[in-house]
């Protein structure tokens, strides 16, 4: 049921402000339900009770009803409550002659219940204002209303919002018996009504069984439409509700992830607890919050029983069967990546955190899918996929003991890749000091031209084999293509994954001065528990750099890898984002100039160091192509390639080593 601002009757309360209550509280008025006879004599109060109607209040103010009501009662059948919906900027209702004002936003629905059992029904609200839209519960007491008690937010708090519990719901005065209730007076100063800072859309409050209410919003989340749900109880005067978001996949896990919701007794006490039936990946978890005196409890079997019942499933079908044990490999690490709050970036939020703890147990279950599902894929030849689980197992900090390692190492180099390739030793070379994120130590100027980074820098003709020493310290900081920022570091902090920049007088070789000006977001992570937010993370925590490399500083912007998936972080001429990170497809052309180093200078081509080999991504090729030379070294970190991916360098035991890439491989 919805009332509108226009479908009002005028109540004695508000008939001595004329047009003026009407614009500046909205349904401070009454409404005409669909079920009341508007014919009647007098204003219609409004009851909210389905189209029973409580006690009028006629023009000159004395109290009258019609035959059978008696004043001051309310009816209040169970199956006559319904939430009802308000236009925006509704800031007033009266509810069986009590009036309800709220200062801050505006009432988009409204439930009226007796929730503590005194025979008053209370309301639940959704208001939406300059604190974002937020469920709140003010318990009646008679003809008075008291402060509403914040019980969830929905969605993110806008920046530099009102506390959700400041301001909310100053309650008029009670009057004396007979009289027009006072009033609020109207704000004086223009912020104190907000406007809420972003839309949000389909608002809706709904019942859910004989005891819970639950409110859903799609609302703006990181420049994306995302569903937002709170639920709470109607019975027994809560203080909090269960709040639940579905994160954007932009940054996290991608994939379906999908909420339904129920009421049934899981725990067969006679009261009906909350379902929430969450929908992964073709998989299906019920997660349970039942409902206790103190409020609602979440049952925490959940999920880590599914997914340890599918790591079960997969290892037992892993040799008789393996693509259902891949599938129920699967199955698990998508459970877990997107609903635990150990995975890098879940996408289902409760309350303020993004996640839920599933403890170790489950992170263990989660490598041994890993495990399985990587050998899977090799055995597929699926080298790209089994090389991302690999890679995705070591940012993400999953547990892996040492026989873990053995085996996932003995299965990659199971992959194969091309190893006729013909390796040439260069000289000797040690690398200038630089910050964490810098250029690797050679970089291919042209096809044939490889420029080491020492002291002095040094140029290797890779068809001659001659070298040319120059006089000069090489350049190692990545720069923008001003020349006067420096790209200095990659870490986790309270806002997620970021990328720092100094400027580029402040960076003398390994020395960084002063704080960073700039703090590039590349990916969201909530910050651990306890963290002491906005704020510094612990050394620890924020040298996780979440498996991201730079390769460049275009005049587009940075660009990123995380594995095989390539990345533009848009950025204007003072550091300031442009945009959100953009994928690039592998098809797509990269932007360019960039230093040369692990991409090629044109940007035609990047490459990567894998537990497997080396993976060179060339432009317009839908895959990378794995090189492992012979006598590969695991240990070999850095790498670089030519333009066109035609030639590869990498540094091994403190010596240059380079091939050149076959057109026919």
């Amino acid at each position: 049921m919805s009332v509108g601002r226009n479908q009002t009757v005028a109540t004695s309360r508000y008939a001595s402000l004329g047009g003026i209550a009407v614009a500046t509280f909205g349904i401070a008025l009454t409404a005409c339900l669909p079920s009341c006879d508007c014919r009647r004599a007098g204003p219609v109060p409004f009851g909210l009770d389905g189209g029973l109607p409580g006690p009028t209040t006629s023009a000159a103010g004395s109290g009258s009803s019609e035959p059978g009501d008696e004043p001051g009662t309310a009816t209040t059948p169970t199956e006559l409550e319904a939430p009802v919906a308000f236009d925006d900027g509704t800031t007033a209702v009266a509810i069986e002659g009590a009036p309800l004002a709220v200062e801050d936003g505006s009432i988009r629905a409204l439930l009226a219940t007796d929730v503590d059992g005194d025979a008053d029904r209370d309301a639940l609200m959704l208001v939406r204002g300059a604190s974002g839209l937020v469920l709140r519960l003010a318990r009646r007491d008679g003809a008075t209303f008291g402060r509403p008690r914040l019980l969830a937010r929905l969605g993110p708090p806008p920046p530099d919002s009102v506390p959700a519990g400041a301001g909310a719901g100053a309650t008029p005065p009670a009057s004396a018996p007979g009289t027009a209730p006072a009033v609020p007076a109207l704000p004086t100063s223009p912020t104190s009504v907000p406007s809420a800072p972003a839309t949000a859309t389909e608002i809706a409050l709904e019942r859910l069984g004989t005891g819970f209410a639950i409110a859903r919003a799609q609302i703006p989340f990181e420049g994306v439409l995302a569903p937002w749900y709170a639920i709470s109880p109607v019975r027994g005067a809560p203080t909090s509700a269960v709040a639940l978001g579905v994160l954007p996949e932009t940054g996290r896990t991608d994939g379906e992830l999908a909420l339904s919701f129920a009421a049934d007794d899981r725990d067969g006490d006679g009261a009906q607890d909350v379902v929430v039936t969450v929908r992964v990946a073709g998989q299906e978890v019920r997660l349970t919050w039942l409902d206790r005196p103190a409020g609602l409890a979440r049952d925490a079997a959940e999920p880590s029983t599914t997914i340890t019942r599918l790591v079960r499933e997969a290892r037992q079908a892993s040799r008789r069967d393996p693509r259902r044990g891949l599938a129920s490999a699967t199955a698990a690490i998508a459970l877990f990546d997107r609903l635990c709050r150990e995975a890098a970036a879940p996408r289902l939020r409760v309350g303020e955190a993004d996640g839920l703890p599933c403890g170790a147990s489950a992170s263990r279950e989660r490598t041994r899918a890993a495990l399985i599902e990587i050998a899977a894929l090799v055995r597929d030849g699926r080298a790209s996929e089994a090389l991302e689980a690999a890679e995705r197992l070591e940012w993400m900090r999953m547990p892996l003991t040492q026989t873990d390692r053995d085996q996932l190492s003995r299965t990659l180099l199971q992959l194969p890749a091309v190893s006729e390739a013909a390796v040439r030793e260069g000289p000797m070379l040690e690398a200038v000091p630089g910050p964490s994120v810098r250029l690797a130590p050679m970089g291919w100027l042209d096809a044939r031209t490889l420029l080491l980074r020492g002291d002095p820098e040094t140029r290797l003709d890779a068809e001659s084999e001659q070298v040319v020493h120059g006089e000069g310290t090489a350049e190692v900081r990545i720069l923008d293509p001003s020349g006067r920022f420096a790209a200095t570091g990659i870490e986790r902090g309270c806002e997620g994954y970021v990328l720092l920049v100094h400027s580029a007088a402040e960076v003398l070789g390994p020395v960084v001065a002063g704080r960073p000006i700039a703090r590039v977001p590349l990916a969201p992570r909530a910050p651990p528990a306890h963290a002491h937010c906005p704020g510094d993370l612990p050394e620890a925590v924020r040298a996780d750099t979440g498996g991201f490399h730079l390769l460049g500083w275009a005049p587009q912007g940075v660009l990123v890898a995380r594995g095989g998936q390539l990345w533009l972080v848009p950025l204007d001429a003072e550091v300031r984002p442009a945009g959100p990170p953009t994928p690039i497809a592998p098809t797509e052309p990269v932007p360019a100039p960039v230093q040369a180093g692990a991409m090629a200078p044109d940007g035609s081509a990047w490459a990567r160091v894998t537990p497997a080999g080396i993976a060179v991504h060339v432009t317009g090729q839908p895959t990378a192509r794995l090189y492992r030379p012979n006598g590969w070294d695991p240990s070999v970190r850095d790498v670089a390639v030519a333009p066109g991916g035609v030639r590869v360098a990498f540094l091994a035991g403190g010596r240059v080593r380079y091939f050149a890439v076959s057109q026919a491989q």
